[in-house]
């Protein structure tokens, strides 16, 4: 028994059992300050003790016992740096983690960067982490070169202590199917195949612990790490300004004014001058949710000036930068969404055919059948005349007859074999719509082998056009105000998912890998059935006009 134990334990009181866990299981924050390094420019090795100096923020997002949290932050904030720290300390203490990155290739890139330097600058993390378990820390470190030759030396699986750390990319299920373990971390969450996010965290469904844990600077509203920072109890960084002691959380709005100081950031209700990195406190918005989430800005750096978040902000070819890096939060790019108001402006009072009538309809398919059926005219303008959800296929079949509906266009996944059968049922009128990368706005083929009629759709040329009628005027949906700020209309679903589902698409630019910017929607986890359907419908009034196989439609301006 150490000296520390024999005088503890010689303590009236204390229990043994508690004693040891206690010294078997430091906390992590004590851990890292005994055994984690940081960059250090003024260090003769580069790296430096952690500490929480300049960023008291950090303290309890690394100390905190919730079992699901999550951090939307600005960049450079140190935030991975010690969820890594925290992550190594929980394998050495508790269980198995996987660590998910967006791709396989950021994982070579994390370990060398990241992780080495951390482990070759500590005698007792080098002896902890190898390629085997058990590690043992080694009585000769100076010259064991057996043990520095397993430092590191895995990239995708490490051993610390008796548990495993698992690097892992996500670009596909496979990838996560693998592996299970205690505690999950997702690292630029935003960046990650959002479809994989449930997969990802079943992974620690039959651990004890379960602990997850994601962080990612944001990109865009209601998006990947926006979305859980929304979900869960919202704690901002609340500061005291010491010359009126009001308590704040700092923003961009609030708290700089170049007119006032280009030094320092200002007190939102004095406006004198205020200490950024003074220690705070994290307060939550709700205080009924389970799950912690926090949002941190640059606002709060001790590495980046007030001169330099102005000057920064004063190109406005910096505006998405400065949102999501800078200060943390989602954005939206001018005209790159529908707006709930646009939408309601089109609500419009006319009348709606029961029956007998050349109409159009649009079919995507998603948990229910979401369907939106119009009249064609020649104006170009486009009236809804019925909207909503089906649970089977065999329920279209009434809205072909009953609507004359000449041309529908359905989504060919995930039920292509249910797409199929109604197709044929409705030979020449049913076609199955695939999104493909081409140029032009679409092309009619058909399958070879059971003669139902395909159409391949550019989808963000597509997207563009059905969406742009919001824009420019030219649809109309059915419905009636009924008081302030309350409509009526599809009386087949509710109107509010409507609504939402035809905002859900977000318009983004984007640079391919040859640096070039392209347009694209980003698919997000909001739902957004409704504006696939609405666009499937005016791909097939689009298809009236363009009826010959092989055809490719005129890419259309609104």
């Amino acid at each position: 028994m150490s000296d520390l134990e024999q005088v503890l334990a010689g303590l009236q009181g204390v229990d043994i059992e508690s004693l040891k866990k206690i010294l078997n299981k430091q906390d992590v924050l004590s851990w890292m300050y005994e055994h984690w390094t940081v960059r250090d420019s003024d260090s003769d090795t580069g790296r430096g003790p952690y500490s929480l100096k300049g960023h008291s923020f950090q303290e309890e997002i690394i100390t905190h016992k919730a079992q699901e949290s999550y951090v939307m932050k600005a960049a450079q904030l140190g935030i991975s740096e010690i969820e890594l720290a925290h992550s190594v300390h929980f394998a050495e203490h508790f269980g198995n983690v996987i660590y998910l990155f967006p791709t396989s290739t950021h994982i070579g890139e994390f370990s060398q960067a990241r992780l080495q330097p951390v482990i070759e600058a500590s005698k007792y993390l080098s002896s902890l982490v190898s390629d085997k378990t058990p590690a043992k820390i080694s009585d000769n470190y100076e010259d064991d070169m057996e043990s520095k030759k397993r430092m590191v030396d895995r990239v995708s699986l490490k051993a610390i202590g008796k548990h495993f750390f698992y690097l892992r990319g996500s670009q596909t299920g496979a990838q996560l199917k693998s592996v299970d373990g205690d505690k999950l971390v997702i690292d630029e969450y935003d960046e990650m195949n959002q479809k994989n996010v449930p997969l990802a965290k079943a992974r620690v469904d039959h651990s004890k612990f379960k602990i997850i844990r994601g962080m990612s600077t944001p990109t865009y509203p209601e998006y990947g790490i926006h979305k859980e920072f929304l979900a869960g109890d919202q704690r901002y960084y609340f500061i005291k300004c010491p010359h009126c002691n009001e308590r704040q959380a700092l923003t961009w709005w609030d708290n700089i004014n170049a007119e006032i100081s280009t030094e320092f950031r200002i007190c939102r209700k004095c406006k004198k001058p205020l200490d950024h990195t003074a220690k705070g406190e994290w307060i939550p918005t709700y205080t009924d949710r389970d799950i912690r989430t926090y949002h941190i800005s640059q606002l709060y750096s001790d590495r980046v000036s007030t001169k330099y978040l102005i000057d920064f902000a004063k190109d406005p070819r910096n505006e998405q930068e400065l949102w999501n890096s800078k200060l943390g939060l989602p954005f939206t790019p001018e005209g790159g969404q529908i707006t709930r108001d646009q939408v309601l402006a089109r609500i419009a009072e006319y009348d709606i055919p029961t029956s007998g009538f050349e109409c159009t309809m649009g079919v995507d398919i998603g948990r229910d059948i979401n369907y939106i059926i119009s009249r064609t005219r020649s104006d170009n303008m486009k009236p809804i005349i019925k909207a909503g959800t089906v649970k089977s296929f065999e329920e279209l079949d009434f809205f072909m007859e009953q609507y004359g509906i000449y041309y529908c266009v359905v989504d060919a996944n995930p039920e292509t074999r249910k797409a199929r059968e109604f197709a044929l049922r409705f030979k020449g009128r049913v076609w199955l719509a695939y999104y493909v990368s081409m140029k032009g706005y679409f092309k009619l083929t058909e399958d070879p082998e059971y003669g139902v009629p395909l159409v391949h759709i550019e989808r963000t040329t597509s997207l563009d056009y059905s969406l742009g009628r919001f824009h420019n005027n030219t649809v109309t949906i059915p419905g009636k105000r009924i008081s302030t700020g309350a409509y009526t209309f599809l009386p087949d679903d509710d109107y509010n998912s409507f609504i939402d589902q035809i905002c859900a698409p977000v318009r983004v630019l984007e640079k391919d890998p040859r640096g070039n910017e392209v347009a694209k929607y980003i698919e997000g986890t909001k739902a957004d059935h409704y504006a696939h359907a609405n666009n499937y419908d005016d791909v097939a009034q689009e298809i009236s006009k363009s009826k010959s196989f092989g055809e490719v439609g005129a890419v259309i301006c609104g």
